[in-house]
């Protein structure tokens, strides 16, 4: 039975090994594993032998296979001797295994870091993303899927379980106008014509509201085709950002626009790099296209061949501190301009000098009223230089603000002389000093003007002139504070007048005494015709001789009478009367006096 036993276990043995080399290929000398797998077999059949022996005398097989047996268990040997040097090269299998468990324990450990690590990041990551209130998204292309963060449904006014996990409600939530260029960013990227989608676009708040965000994403993994697997990014609220932009904007419009009402532009001048930049009103004043690069020779080239070297000079000076406001011509398109340049130096905080920021006015229009102004100022001096009367401006206090030459040659000073001056440095007549300021004053206070007929003036030569004078207060803002004053020399007119009223008062008294002279004859004559008609003539020519005589009479005392009312006339003294007369009586007279006439003329 034991052999037997014995004889399974022979023939179930290299059973086993046989199997295991068969699964496993990677062994290394399986033809040992082999051999010796024959030899076991053989020892085994020897068994069997020696078992049937027992009932068969088969002692020839016996022997035949024992030394089958020993030519197998040789050859082993020989495999065997051959094997193991070859074998003990071979590394120690347990060593090795221990190295690889350590390895393994090794590498182990650090995945548990990196993981460890990995969620340590992860944590800063998130930290970092709601300190900096940014948004992190990240979508699976294949699946639609979209992993969004807490921030990312905030920032629109949704709670993280409002925001479905796709594209759909997000594609919902841009602005209409802004959907067009989103999606053309986003195929640009996944398409790989731009390697970073980055775009600043509008999104709805829940409130209704608008939210300005900056979405800035790429493309984090490739299927084996090279087509977008998945792809993620962060979105941030720049509406305060933008709102500031725009109001920026607003601002710098509004200076430009500014700057443009007021013919006012700016500048910078960078000494290091030689470099100038405008405004865009600059710009226009100097007669370029915006944007034109700039140089400090550039602007010299446009300033007025006669004013640059004045110019250079200023800009020299105030490169070492002095004050650089200055008025010079420019040269555009063959037409001068007039501007004003005002600057101040910019230093850095070590205190070297960096460049300077000025101002450029166009005073052209300034420039050209001053001119202007200047020619009618020359005009009105000539005219009022060349006016005879005098004409000056006075403040309340007597003192001379303007004059012209009449005034001045009336005093025998110069017109530079009198400005500043009063009355008494120049009048030694102290009572029409007195007159004066009193009347000046009375029209300042009063803001009404006079006009004063005949007033004495005592020029400095000391000669007496007489002048027609108005007086004109000028207001100023609701405040009266100066005096002009326009007087016509009268003195000539003045003379005549008086030349006149005397030669009036002889003219009178002379037709007085021609009156009284041939009234004397009259009433010897009136007596001898009224004693002739007290005779009662009966001659009828005698009687018509002294009618005629008579009328003739009371003809010359009437006209006496009119030359005596000529002069009661001039003087306002005459006096009317009314009385009834005979109308035939006054028709006969003028046909009696007019007689000799008519007949000589042939006409009766």
């Amino acid at each position: 039975m034991s052999g037997a036993v014995t004889a399974f276990s022979y023939f179930m043995i290299p059973l086993v090994i046989f199997t295991f080399i068969k699964q496993r290929k990677d062994i290394p000398y399986s033809n040992v594993f082999l051999m010796f797998c024959a030899f076991i077999v053989a020892c085994g059949m020897t068994h069997v032998i020696s078992i049937m022996t027992i009932w068969m005398p088969v002692y020839w097989l016996d022997g035949w296979l024992k030394a089958l047996t020993a030519i197998l268990s040789l050859m082993t040997l020989c495999v065997v001797f051959r094997v193991v040097p070859q074998a003990l090269q071979l590394p120690n299998t347990v060593a090795v295994l221990r190295n690889e468990i350590q390895e393994r324990e090794k590498a182990e450990h650090a995945k548990n870091l990196a993981l460890t690590a990995l969620q340590a990041s992860e944590e800063r990551l998130r930290l970092v993303l709601e300190g900096a209130e940014v948004g992190f998204w990240d979508w699976d292309i294949e699946t639609d899927n979209v992993e969004r963060n807490e921030i990312w449904a905030t920032m629109l006014g949704y709670s993280h379980e409002d925001i479905s996990q796709t594209c759909h409600q997000w594609a919902e939530l841009i602005h209409p106008d802004d959907k067009e260029k989103v999606w053309q960013s986003v195929t640009d990227t996944l398409e790989g014509r731009s390697l970073v989608h980055k775009i600043e676009y509008r999104m709805y708040h829940k409130d209704g509201g608008i939210k300005w965000v900056l979405d800035h994403g790429r493309v984090m993994q490739f299927d084996a085709n090279g087509k977008a697997r998945r792809m993620s990014g962060t979105q941030t609220d720049i509406t305060e950002r933008k709102h500031a932009e725009e109001a920026l904007l607003r601002s710098r419009h509004d200076l430009n626009h500014a700057q443009a009402v007021a013919h006012i532009g700016s500048w910078r001048m960078d000494i290091c790099k030689n470099s100038l930049s405008w405004s865009d009103e600059t710009y226009r004043i100097f007669g370029l296209p915006p944007g034109t690069p700039l140089t400090y020779q550039t602007f010299l080239d446009i300033v007025h061949p006669a004013d640059r070297a004045f110019v250079d000079a200023a800009w020299q000076d105030a490169l070492t501190g002095k004050p650089y406001d200055i008025e010079h011509r420019l040269v555009i398109d063959q037409k001068i301009k007039w501007v004003r340049e005002l600057a101040e130096l910019e230093y850095d905080k070590q205190g070297s000098l960096l460049g300077a920021f000025g101002t450029t006015e166009d005073i052209t229009d300034v420039k050209s009223s001053q001119e202007a102004l200047q020619q009618e100022r020359t005009f009105l001096r000539q005219v009022i230089d060349t006016v005879p009367s005098v004409i000056f401006v006075k403040d309340r206090y007597g003192r001379f603000l303007l004059c012209n030459e009449a005034l001045a040659q009336s005093y025998g000073a110069s017109m530079e002389n009198l400005i500043g001056m009063k009355e008494d440095d120049f009048n030694i007549n102290t009572v029409e000093v007195a007159h004066f300021e009193r009347v000046d004053l009375e029209a300042i206070n009063t803001r009404k003007s006079l006009f004063i007929p005949e007033v004495k003036v005592t020029h400095a030569d000391g000669s007496l002139h007489w002048y027609n004078t108005v007086k004109i207060p000028l207001i100023e803002e609701d405040s009266c504070n100066k005096l002009l004053v326009v007087a016509t020399d009268i003195t000539e007119r003045k003379r005549a007048e008086e030349a006149l009223l005397m030669a009036d008062r002889r003219k009178d008294e002379f037709l007085a005494m021609l009156a009284h002279e041939l009234r004397n004859p009259l009433a010897p004559i009136r007596n001898a015709v009224e004693f002739l008609k007290l005779q009662q003539t009966t001659d009828s020519k005698q009687a018509w001789g002294l009618n005629v005589i008579n009328r003739q009479v009371n003809h010359i005392a009437r006209l006496l009478d009119d030359l005596l009312d000529v002069a009661r006339i001039l003087h306002g003294k005459i006096t009317l009367k009314s009385e009834r007369f005979e109308l035939a009586e006054i028709v006969n007279t003028a046909i009696e006096t007019s007689r000799p006439l008519i007949e000589q003329s042939g006409r009766c």
